[in-house]
């Protein structure tokens, strides 16, 4: 380790490094350190998306990225590039997918952080690649947070063809309608409504299509009583 990171343990393993919970000595935080595989072959663009989302600045949905930085580790003797970001205390999506079912709120929430950090990515020139479940981490309020960049990938938009810049951008809004009908299903609503929001869902070609959408479906079964829709939270055995 260096001078300024002190790892403390070892939180997830992945297929191009892991990632350690560290405290950064000198400005006294915690903070989350994914160590980059020396034999991963794509190190450089690892490297590379992680400064892009240093410059595309900070968002209240995005993992925040201080910095890459070099660091030894026990037994190796060699230095390693790691990037370092905010620490996050939760779990992710597909974690929380077999917990408790959201409210109506908390579906708000979620939803309309992903499409926010989504939106922004692209506005600053970047598409994520690879927004699976595993890739959104939730608060303790489920306000979502979006980490890891497709590092296989090159998702500069600058950098790719018109052809390939639209195909990135259509691959995030599948994962954007996928990951929506998740947090839905998983939410306090019956399984027709859900249905429905599906289908609307499938035939939005937009972000904005899709955000319109989840809110509009929300606002809905929250106005209106006739529709019925509400499902509650079971009191005894059974999952919720």
């Amino acid at each position: 380790m260096n001078d300024r990171l002190t790892l403390i343990g070892v939180i997830d393993s992945g297929l191009y490094g892991r990632v350690y919970k560290a405290e950064q000595v000198d400005l006294e935080r915690i903070v989350a350190v994914k160590i980059i595989k020396p034999d991963y072959p794509d190190v450089a663009d690892a490297i590379a998306h992680a400064k892009k989302l240093v410059q595309i600045g900070p968002h209240n949905n995005l993992v925040t990225v201080f910095g890459v930085e070099y660091v030894t580790i026990d037994k190796v003797g060699v230095n390693l590039p790691a990037v370092v970001m905010e620490w996050l205390d939760g779990e992710n999506l597909g974690q929380r997918l077999n917990g408790p079912r959201f409210t109506p709120q908390e579906t708000r929430r979620i939803c309309t952080g992903m499409f926010d950090a989504v939106e922004h990515m692209h506005a600053a020139g970047i598409a994520h690649g690879d927004l699976h479940p595993g890739n959104i981490i939730l608060l303790s309020d489920c306000t979502p947070k979006i980490i890891d960049v497709d590092p296989n990938r090159d998702n500069t938009l600058s950098r790719l063809s018109t052809i390939s810049r639209s195909g990135a951008i259509v691959n995030d809004l599948g994962y954007c309608r996928n990951n929506a009908m998740l947090v839905f299903r998983q939410a306090r609503f019956s399984i027709a409504a859900t249905a429905d929001l599906d289908l609307r869902l499938q035939d939005a070609d937009n972000l904005d299509t899709i955000r319109q959408s989840c809110d509009d479906f929300i606002d809905d079964r929250l106005s209106s009583p006739t529709l019925g829709t509400i499902v509650p939270i079971p009191t005894s055995l059974g999952r919720v």
